[in-house]
Parts: C-alpha cells; sequence; structure tokens
C-alpha cells in the first residue's frame, strides 16, 4: 500500500497545509498558532499509530474502550538536526478490563504493530507505560 500526502506553503509564512489522498488537511507551522510544527505531528503519529492498533485490537474482542495517550520526546541537543533519543508513550485506560490482557495488547501495539515506530526505530528508544483510571484525571499505574 502505498501512502501520499501533498504539502503546500501558505503564503506570507513559514507553515504548511498537507493534503492526504482522502482530503484530510492539516496545518504544519513553525508559528504554533498556524498549526502543529512537524516534531510535534511526528509524536502524534506515533501516539495515534499505537493508540489506534490497541482501540482495533480490543474493540475486535467486544470491549469498548476509552483511552488517551500522552507522548514525550527529548531529543538530542549537540547536534544539528536534532532527532529524538527517547520517546515515552503513557497509555491511560478507562473501563472494566482485564489488565493482563490490555498489557498484552499495549506491548504488542507499541513493540510489534505500530509501523510508524518500527520506522523510527532502532535510532530512537521507544517506551511505555499503562495506566488503568476510572477517571482520566486519577489514575492507577500497572
Amino acid at each position: 500500500m502505498n501512502n501520499k500526502v501533498t504539502i503546500k506553503k501558505c503564503s506570507g509564512s513559514l507553515s504548511f497545509t498537507a493534503k492526504d489522498h482522502a482530503q484530510n488537511v492539516i496545518d504544519i507551522g513553525s508559528d504554533l498558532a498556524k498549526g502543529m510544527s512537524p516534531v510535534d505531528l511526528l509524536l502524534s503519529a506515533l501516539a495515534s499509530c499505537s493508540a489506534y492498533d490497541v482501540a482495533a485490537i480490543l474493540e475486535k474482542g467486544g470491549k469498548l474502550l476509552e483511552l488517551e495517550v500522552q507522548v514525550e520526546g527529548v531529543r538530542k541537543q549537540e547536534e544539528q538536526r536534532k532527532p529524538f533519543e527517547t520517546i515515552h508513550l503513557r497509555f491511560i485506560v478507562k473501563g472494566p478490563f482485564e489488565k493482563v490482557r490490555v498489557k498484552r495488547v499495549v506491548d504488542l501495539a507499541v513493540e510489534k504493530y505500530c509501523s510508524v515506530g518500527a520506522t523510527i526505530r532502532p535510532e530512537t528508544k521507544i517506551t511505555h507505560e499503562l495506566v488503568f483510571s476510572s477517571v482520566f484525571s486519577e489514575t492507577e499505574a500497572l
């Protein structure tokens, strides 16, 4: 499967509009008022790719899922290009789930199924944790 995205520069700024084959649009820019930065988009891509896999697997089993993923990356400061050294994903799951099963699904999603993660490894170390919550503000780590 080939993916295709077109990036078009917005006039008068260092901002861009990205459009995919289905005409979905996202704003990208160095001016954060005009869109997410490319680096934050990479973090978002990793988090959403992993989250999609977790949700798809659990919902195939008939479990509706409330899921939040927080992602934080640490970049090398000594290099001009500043690639990510590490990225940490924090999965917060709400619902009545078997913790062992959910942990296994999250592990598989991050370590095996996520295409974005596979693309940026091994140069970037990706870690993750799982938190179960009755509400998203009160969490219990596994």
